[in-house]
């Protein structure tokens, strides 16, 4: 393969592991672009471009040097030791995209249900002043040699959305595909030009030109996959997997989702004490230790309070939420993009499965759903359709993606549930949901997933008005910034 690879992975903040900084330096000497007694950029000069502690990356180049690719020597700097020939360096290439051939081409048919709605979005909000710093952003960037142009194009736009998940997200999937830039197209400047110019009326034009550019890269990595599957057609599938979190609290964020979501389901009613710790903790499958800060983050949130000798009572006291919590602004923060992003995506997902989806599944769906109505806990639709999704659709991306937005989900459950304290549940619902559920029974595909599409935009907006009005009315005033920290730690590029 007569190619130039290109390779770049974003880096955040400090929190990102040393994997992402190894995956980087790994697949530049894979390709050529490091060679064998080329001296490495020094720990601070990596900390600087990575935005990470030199901690972390003295970290990655440990494991480097492990593996053979570099020699680090004290106080001197390191140096590239991996001496592959050309055949061995296309091999390791076209091994790695034989092993994602299936997961790259889903992550194609998925695009149209998750990325581009998102972008088709970002160009319909950006206003004058955005233009004007996007057009400077990209101006700055055009000497990059690292960075494909389309990428850096598409993560310009998403910038707009002020979303830290769909970014995460974006970057994820630019990094399974690993090297993200084949070749550097000058065709991108006329694009971003186009892209920039302060003329509404040629905005739906502007969307299709960039959407195609970009799925351009997209389409001459499918044409390698072909082409290593050829050669390794026995290689293993490793699919794409959504990494969002990046620290050791990851347990506990998961955990505390999913004791939420047994509330509302009635295994854990509000009101009643949750079970012995011990037989929790084994229930759930983790350590008491694990689900002891689990539980300490629950109480933080109002969710549950523990009395000693008695146990822990769950209680859903919102006005107790601690904001001065890092767990707590982490995962509300969450809360809210996981419903914009939601709120983007949900009606072309929904509609895909229900188009796609065997009668069977669909027959059930509609039956869940009569269910629900009938037993008036019409409050329940979000995890039903949610469920069906992560675990049906025919889209292994879109599974991996929602079954992630339901753990975010459930950190919102308390807030809703204090917001309707003079009403239930039911009554804030029910209207909308039967007549979704009339929908499905009809088969009107479209019309179910436009109304659980509009639905999900309002909860967007309620989630935005409850958390800035709790942020507001926080005793310790840290909350205030739960909101406005969206806008002011997201970076595009390092």
């Amino acid at each position: 393969m007569n190619l130039t690879w290109r390779f770049f992975h974003l880096q955040v903040s400090d929190k990102l592991i040393c994997g992402s900084v190894y995956d980087y330096l790994s697949t530049r000497i894979m390709a050529g672009l490091l060679s064998d007694g080329e001296k490495l950029p020094s720990i601070l000069e990596l900390s600087g471009a990575f935005h990470l502690a030199p901690e972390t990356i003295r970290a990655a180049l440990l494991i480097l040097a492990e593996d053979g690719y570099i020699r680090m020597e004290a106080k001197q700097g390191s140096w590239v030791t991996y001496q592959a020939d050309r055949a061995a360096r296309e091999e390791a290439v076209a091994r790695y995209y034989a092993q994602r051939c299936d997961g790259i081409q889903d992550l194609r048919r998925s695009a149209p249900y998750l990325l581009e709605p998102l972008l088709t979005h970002a160009l319909r909000e950006m206003d004058d002043s955005c233009r004007t710093r996007l057009r400077e952003n990209w101006e700055a960037g055009r000497k990059d040699q690292i960075i494909s142009p389309a990428i850096r194009l598409c993560a310009l736009l998403l910038s707009v959305l002020n979303n830290s998940l769909i970014l995460n997200l974006f970057w994820e999937v630019d990094r399974y595909l690993r090297f993200s830039c084949l070749s550097v197209s000058d065709a991108y400047d006329a694009v971003a030009s186009a892209m920039f110019q302060n003329d509404r009326d040629n905005e739906a034009g502007r969307s299709d030109k960039v959407l195609y550019d970009a799925g351009g890269t997209i389409r001459q990595i499918i044409g390698i996959c072909h082409e290593a599957r050829g050669r390794y057609p026995a290689e293993e599938q490793v699919p794409f997997h959504w990494t969002i979190y990046r620290q050791r609290r990851q347990l506990c964020y998961t955990l505390a989702a999913r004791i939420i979501r047994k509330i509302p389901a009635g295994v854990y009613p509000i009101g009643s004490y949750l079970p012995p710790l011990p037989k929790m903790a084994e229930e759930l499958d983790v350590s008491v230790r694990t689900l002891r800060r689990t539980l300490s983050i629950l109480s933080s949130l109002g969710v549950t309070r523990s009395f000693h000798g008695k146990g822990t009572l769950v209680c859903m006291e919102v006005e107790d939420i601690e904001f001065s919590r890092p767990e707590i602004k982490e995962g509300l923060r969450y809360y809210w993009e996981s419903l914009q992003f939601l709120s983007l995506t949900a009606g072309p997902v929904s509609l895909h499965m229900l188009r796609t989806m065997p009668e069977a599944d669909s027959d059930s769906l509609t039956a869940q759903f009569n269910e629900m109505c009938e037993r008036d806990r019409c409050h329940r639709c979000f995890d039903i359709v949610l469920d069906f999704i992560a675990e049906r659709c025919p889209l292994a991306m879109v599974r991996e993606c929602y079954g992630a937005l339901q753990e975010f989900l459930a950190w919102g459950y308390p807030f809703t549930v204090h917001r309707l304290r003079n009403h239930s549940l039911q009554s804030e619902y029910a209207q909308t949901i039967g007549q979704a559920a009339d929908c499905l029974t009809r088969r009107d595909w479209e019309g179910f997933s436009g109304k659980f599409g509009a639905l999900m935009a309002r909860e967007a907006r309620l989630a935005e008005m409850i958390l800035t009005d709790y942020c507001k009315q926080s005793p310790s005033g840290d909350g205030e910034n739960i909101l406005p920290e969206i806008t002011d730690t997201i970076e595009v590029h390092p």
